[in-house]
C-alpha cells in the first residue's frame, strides 16, 4: 500500500483530511530586448528570468462525527517566494481558515472565517493556467478589485443558493485586499490575520451561474457572470494625489465543450472546448479597466492521455485611458493595451504530478508607459505542479 494512502486512511478515521500542493512556474523572454533587466528594474514577468513558487498544505476536519452533517472546518497553510516581488509577494502564513455548512437539504451553503475567494468566484483557472499575466496577479480585474486569494486571506461570508443541481447564485461580503495591490497587503498583513490594513474597505460581490458537468448525454456547459462594489479608498486616476471610494467590476465568462471524443463513455469530459471573458472596470479607480479573453482547449485528446490539457489563449488587458492620458500629456510614451498569444500543453506525468510548457507573445508587455527599447516579449513558459 502507498504509505500516503495508509496515512490518509488513519487519518480519515479521526474525520482528518490533508492536500499538499506545490505550484511552481517560469517565465524567461527569449527576446534580446529583454537583456539587461536587474531585479530592481523589471517591470514584466519574463522580463528577466521569473520563477515563482507557490506551497500550500490543506487540512479538513469533519464536524459529522459530532453530529453536524457537512459541517467542515479548513485550514490552509501558505508558502510562497518569487525572484520578482509583483509576480508573487513573499508569503508565510495562513492562506484560508473557515469553516462551511449546508443548510436546507443543501440548497443553501455557509462558508465563514478567513477567505480564499480566488477559488470560489469567476472561474479562472480553466483552460490555460500558463496564460496568466506578464503583469502579475494583482493586474486581474477581480484582484484589482479586492477579491481575495491564499496569498492574501482576508474575513469575510460567502452564501451560495443551489436553485437547481446545475443553476446557482452565490455572494461575499469580505473585507478587500489593499486597493494598493497584493504587494501592499502582504507587506502589511505578513500574518493573514488582520482585520483592516490601510485603505481598505468591504468588497460586495454577487454572481450566477449555470455548470453542467460533461456526462454520457450532454456536453459540459458552465456560464457565470457577476458584480461588484468596493468601498475601498482607490487612488484617484482623473485627480492624481487623492483617493476615492466607490470601486466597482463586472464579469461574464462561458466555457462549452463544443466536440465530445468519448461520447456515450464515463470519460465524457474529453475533448475539446471554447471559452470567453469579458470584464470591466471603471477607468477613474483602476489601472486595468478591460478584459477580454477568447481561449480553445482540448482535454484528453490523445486516448492514452486522458488527463493531458492543450490549450490556445487570445487576451487583451485595457489600461485606464485616464493614465494613459497624464502620460502622454507629461511626454510619456504610452500605450491603449496589451495583447498576447499563448500556446500551452501540459502533462499528467504521473500520481500527483503535472508538467506544463508554453510560449507566450506578448505586444506591449509593460503597463500604460513604456521606453524605446521595451519590445515586445516572446515568453517561454514552464510549469511543475505537485499534489500530495
Amino acid at each position: 500500500m502507498d504509505a500516503s494512502a495508509g496515512l490518509r486512511t488513519t487519518l480519515a478515521s479521526y474525520g482528518i483530511g490533508y492536500l499538499a500542493a506545490s505550484i511552481n512556474s517560469f517565465a524567461d523572454n527569449i527576446l534580446p530586448n529583454s537583456q539587461g533587466a536587474s531585479r530592481a528594474t523589471q517591470v514584466y514577468s519574463g522580463q528577466r528570468p521569473t520563477y515563482t513558487t507557490t506551497n500550500w498544505l490543506f487540512i479538513t476536519y469533519d464536524l459529522g462525527r459530532f453530529g453536524i452533517p457537512d459541517g467542515q472546518i479548513l485550514v490552509q497553510g501558505v508558502a510562497q517566494q518569487s525572484t520578482w516581488n509583483p509576480g508573487g509577494p513573499a508569503k508565510y502564513g495562513v492562506g484560508a481558515l473557515t469553516y462551511y455548512q449546508t443548510m436546507f437539504d443543501r440548497r443553501v451553503e455557509l462558508k465563514l472565517g478567513l477567505l480564499h475567494n480566488s477559488f470560489e468566484f469567476v472561474g479562472t483557472y480553466i483552460g490555460g493556467a500558463l496564460a496568466s499575466s506578464v503583469f502579475g496577479p494583482s493586474a486581474s480585474i477581480p484582484a484589482q478589485g479586492g477579491l481575495d486569494s491564499a496569498t492574501t486571506p482576508t474575513p469575510g461570508i460567502i452564501l451560495r443558493y443551489n436553485f437547481s443541481p446545475f443553476l446557482y447564485t452565490k455572494a461575499t461580503i469580505q473585507r478587500a485586499v489593499n486597493p494598493d495591490g497584493q504587494v501592499a497587503e502582504v507587506d502589511a498583513n505578513r500574518s493573514g490575520f488582520a482585520w483592516r490594513t490601510p485603505n481598505t474597505g468591504v468588497l460586495y460581490l454577487d454572481e450566477i451561474g449555470y455548470r453542467r458537468a460533461a456526462s454520457r448525454s450532454e456536453p459540459m456547459t458552465w456560464l457565470r457572470g457577476g458584480a461588484a462594489y468596493n468601498s475601498s479608498a482607490y487612488n484617484n486616476n482623473q485627480e492624481p494625489g487623492t483617493r476615492a471610494s466607490g470601486n466597482q467590476f463586472y464579469y461574464f465568462l462561458a466555457d462549452r465543450q463544443i466536440w465530445q471524443a468519448s461520447a456515450g463513455s464515463t470519460a465524457a469530459y474529453r475533448g475539446i472546448y471554447a471559452g470567453m471573458s469579458v470584464m470591466y472596470a471603471p477607468p477613474r479607480l483602476n489601472r486595468f479597466t478591460q478584459y477580454y479573453e477568447f481561449r480553445i482547449y482540448g482535454i484528453g485528446l490523445i486516448e492514452s492521455r486522458p488527463s493531458d490539457v492543450v490549450s490556445v489563449v487570445v487576451t487583451d488587458n485595457v489600461f485606464s485611458k485616464d493614465l494613459v492620458e497624464q502620460a502622454v500629456d507629461a511626454g510619456k510614451m504610452a500605450h491603449r493595451d496589451s495583447k498576447a498569444v499563448t500556446l500551452s500543453y501540459n502533462a499528467h506525468l504521473s500520481r500527483g504530478v503535472y508538467v506544463g510548457i508554453g510560449v507566450s507573445y506578448v505586444n506591449n508587455p509593460t503597463s500604460v508607459t513604456y521606453v524605446a527599447t521595451t519590445g515586445h516579449a516572446l515568453n517561454v513558459l514552464a510549469t511543475l505542479n505537485l499534489f500530495f
